[in-house]
């Protein structure tokens, strides 16, 4: 019995089916660079990097260690299909146990259907269900129980009338489950009907309610009352699951992106345009006139060894990834570095994201900040903006009274900074050099000097 997702729900824009996807994929080595650079799943590493904080932010995926969480594993598990009104379930229950009676009138059909239990959302007369959860016991018929040889070459001689029937089995239990399944199911399952189980032992294990709907005993269809187990279930299996259900999509508070998406989280930290881009795309020209070979950001857990050149703000704890963030673009013999700091507010109509630069540092002779060594930097800096903004559209666009979204970036003290690195991202935002919100969406992003 498992989870039934509605194809039609969405998580900041995307589709529950690409969390199905994401979730499914990651569960196979849970690591993070790995998942973000997806190309498969992906259309550009920033819609990966969204994705995955929302798994962290709505608890699919473990903060701390990373790990897929039960709540996570229940969606890769859930069946991702478009839920279907009340009514077309009755429907299609009603042409099953009209197929149940037949089977059992057929002379010439090995099994018969002793009961069919139903549980799940349409016994809970839910208004729509993903699928329908029922419970089947069968048996063969009395003239077919002893004589092995005789129901073996009766079971051939019925698939034979069939066109369309495997000409290859693995045993004649094979064979008679499949003609018992057509003869139910017809030539193709219905989707709804994907939740119909073969015996009524998951039923018992489970311990929850449901109702008898059809009992050969007693004529076929009847209308018992709901119970609160089935008979033959004393206590949930400890071994067996509970029965699986939409964990709650509730996100947390909204937060900066964690920057290191922009390096892949890998332990270099080293930018790479083809990775972030795939490929150099017209916003990877117009952010980065030459290719940023010596960029790289980083936080507290990066590895120094693999710098040129290693700041004297990283040997203080406190580099986070979200609230603060090293940006670095240098070689041996020269470059700079300098902090990002963000605070984000969601009260009120305004979402606010207001952004500062500090802690600048040089490297090499002259200690001044060479251009090419703030281009680089500029670009990285436009783009985490411009997805933090892109986040903050998305997640916004959730809420009945969406808010308007800001982004304010100080001003500097250091008229070379403010000249050479803050108007330029400014500039880049505005213009929207770098997409700052969704494709083929409305909503506005105002960004600010101040």
């Amino acid at each position: 019995m498992g989870a039934s997702i509605d194809s039609k729900t969405q998580i900041c824009g995307y589709p529950i089916s690409l969390f199905k996807r994401v979730l499914t994929a990651y569960q196979r080595a849970e690591i993070p660079e790995r998942l973000i650079n997806l190309k498969g799943l992906f259309p550009l590493r920033r819609d990966g990097a969204i994705v995955f904080e929302e798994c962290l932010s709505r608890s699919l995926i473990d903060p701390a260690t990373l790990k897929l969480t039960a709540a996570g594993a229940a969606i890769a598990r859930a069946k991702c299909q478009p839920r279907s009104p009340l009514p077309r379930a009755d429907a299609l229950i009603e042409q099953f146990l009209y197929r149940a009676e037949t089977m059992n009138q057929d002379s010439e059909a090995i099994r018969q259907v002793d009961e069919i239990w139903l549980f799940g959302s349409v016994m809970r007369r839910e208004a729509t269900v993903g699928d329908i959860d029922l419970a089947v016991r069968s048996s063969r018929k009395p003239h077919f129980r002893n004589d092995h040889h005789g129901r073996h070459r009766h079971a051939e001689q019925l698939i034979q009338r069939i066109p369309d029937a495997p000409r290859e089995w693995r045993s004649h239990l094979h064979q008679e489950t499949w003609l018992s399944e057509r003869y139910l199911f017809g030539r193709r399952r219905h989707p709804l009907l994907s939740g119909a189980q073969d015996d009524t032992g998951d039923l018992e294990a489970l311990d929850i309610p449901c109702r008898l709907i059809f009992d050969r005993c007693r004529g076929g269809r009847v209308d018992d009352p709901v119970l609160e187990r089935h008979p033959d279930s004393a206590s949930r299996d400890a071994d067996c699951d509970p029965p699986a259900g939409l964990p709650d999509l509730t996100p947390s508070r909204l937060e900066p992106m964690d920057g290191r998406w922009l390096a892949g989280y890998s332990p270099s930290e080293r930018v790479s345009l083809h990775d972030i881009f795939h490929g150099r795309s017209e916003d990877a020209h117009r952010l980065f006139a030459e290719y940023p070979r010596n960029l790289r950001i980083a936080t507290d857990g990066s590895d120094q060894l693999l710098f040129p050149w290693v700041p004297r703000r990283l040997q203080r704890p406190g580099i986070d990834g979200r609230s603060l963030l090293l940006i670095i673009d240098a070689t041996a013999a020269s470059g700079m570095g300098l902090v990002l700091g963000r605070r984000l507010a969601t009260s009120g109509r305004t979402w606010k994201l207001d952004a500062s630069l500090h802690d600048l540092e040089f490297h090499g002779s002259g200690l001044s900040m060479a251009p090419s060594h703030a281009a680089s930097i500029v670009g990285a800096l436009s783009l985490l903006l411009a997805v933090d903004a892109e986040h903050m559209v998305r997640r916004a666009n959730e809420l009945v009274r969406v808010p308007k979204i800001e982004i304010r970036i100080g001003q500097s003290r250091c008229s070379a900074l403010q000249a050479l690195i803050v108007d330029p991202i400014i500039k880049n935002l505005q213009s929207h050099a770098i997409r700052i919100e969704p494709a083929d969406w409305t909503h506005e992003v105002e960004i600010r000097s101040g």
